[in-house]
């Protein structure tokens, strides 16, 4: 292969197909740290490292001038968080400001373009040199390597058309980030307005057709027979085997938590020794171990037989109650406060299932639980396909930068 093609890109614009190969150069000679101060007074934005979302380019919080930091950055300029920086957090800025000093500004050197730097922080060549840090506990990344680390460029048309492609797609993304936090915002809404607030037995927000008060019951008479999962220990476990153990760090607050790569297994002789208690699509599981105890998952299809562990309460679905209304009432601030209230255990708190089974709900009669459920269930699959693009497209930044880049 000719040194050329080395330093040509596996994906290339079409009119730069047939034109020079990339250029081989030290980051420093390419973009300058900025070491400008100033009087914070002067400004109105204080960009500090909290400010900055991992892997997002975002900005979120208070961006107010908060702190006496005099270091500067202007429009156009990349920060970068050098304060632990597998982190990733970068931006690029649209207005002048100050920021912490554990957060750099570059900005191109002569006959190179602010957004292809911006792009180019973001790639593997200058997060390799970023992360060869100094300190242990708090690592920083250190300016004398990373600017001696080399890169390949194009030269300044390139450039500019990779910079704006990628900035383009950054735009895209937070777009569709904003998408999901409203949605994710609407329920939260949703959820304080369609259960009753403490003390009440209506909600505010209701269903045409049902006005009556919603009873209190403890949560054992709902749910009826709650059973724990085996008590699987060390040896019992394989990373292969006939039932895939659902742990409590797949249950998440109304999700479940594949983790393919962590999953363990249990062989058939375990099974049989263990008397163990095989669970199934569609059962509830209740986390009685925090953080936080009571969240709930309505089980899905793994393809695999599955079991859980002992801290795992399990509830088969039947026709006294909306499997999905109570998997959204478990995971309400209100009834995760009460359920945690509850929980015991110096080192690793959880609740015993008695005491769950204990617990007080404010409920409806089962048509007002089967209008509410599939309300959440519709919300939340709208959620998860909102949260499933987002994704799409931050993979497909993940692909440009691997393959746009030498």
């Amino acid at each position: 292969m000719s040194e050329n093609k080395k330093l040509i890109p596996k994906r290339r614009f079409k009119e730069f197909q047939n034109t020079d190969a990339w250029e081989q150069r030290e980051l420093g000679t390419i973009m300058n740290l900025r070491k400008e101060t100033g009087e914070p007074g002067q400004y109105t934005v204080d960009i500090e490292l909290e400010n900055l979302v991992t892997d997002m380019g975002q900005i979120v919080g208070d961006t107010s001038v908060r702190t006496q930091t005099n270091s500067v950055f202007r429009r156009g300029d990349t920060l970068f968080g050098r304060l632990r920086p597998y982190l990733n957090k970068w931006w690029l800025s649209d207005t002048d400001g100050v920021k912490s000093g554990e957060i750099w500004a570059f900005y191109p050197s002569e006959k190179n373009v602010e957004k292809f730097i911006y792009v180019l922080v973001q790639g593997k060549n200058f997060l390799d040199s970023a992360n060869q840090s100094t300190g242990t506990k708090m690592p920083r990344a250190d300016w004398n390597k990373v600017s001696t680390a080399d890169v390949f460029i194009p030269d300044f048309k390139e450039q500019e058309k990779i910079g704006t492609f990628l900035s383009t797609l950054d735009q895209t993304i937070a777009f569709q980030q904003q998408k999901l936090e409203k949605m994710k915002s609407m329920k939260s809404a949703y959820l304080s307005e369609m259960f009753p607030a403490e003390g009440e037995r209506k909600p505010k927000r209701r269903f045409p057709g049902f006005t009556d008060d919603w009873k209190q019951r403890e949560l054992g008479k709902v749910l009826g027979n709650l059973t724990d999962g085996d008590w699987i220990e060390k040896e019992h476990i394989s990373d292969k085997g006939k039932y895939r153990i659902i742990q409590t760090g797949n249950i998440g607050i109304g999700e479940y938590y594949n983790k393919g790569k962590d999953a363990k297994f249990l062989n058939q002789s375990s099974f049989d020794v263990l008397n163990g208690n095989e669970i199934f699509p569609g059962d509830i599981l209740i986390s009685r171990l925090a953080e936080p105890a009571g969240r709930t998952i309505i089980l899905p299809n793994t393809g695999s037989r599955m079991v859980t562990a002992v801290d795992v309460a399990i509830v088969r679905p039947n026709s006294n109650f909306s499997s999905y209304f109570i998997q959204t009432m478990m995971n309400t601030n209100e009834t995760l406060k009460k359920i945690n209230e509850e929980a015991s255990g110096s080192t690793r708190k959880r609740i015993s299932r008695k005491n769950l089974e204990l617990i007080d709900l404010i409920i409806p009669e089962i048509q007002e639980q089967e209008k509410i459920g599939n309300f959440f269930k519709n919300l939340d699959q709208t959620i998860a396909f909102q949260q499933q693009k987002l994704e799409k497209l931050q993979n497909i930044k993940k692909a440009y930068l691997n393959e746009m880049f030498i």
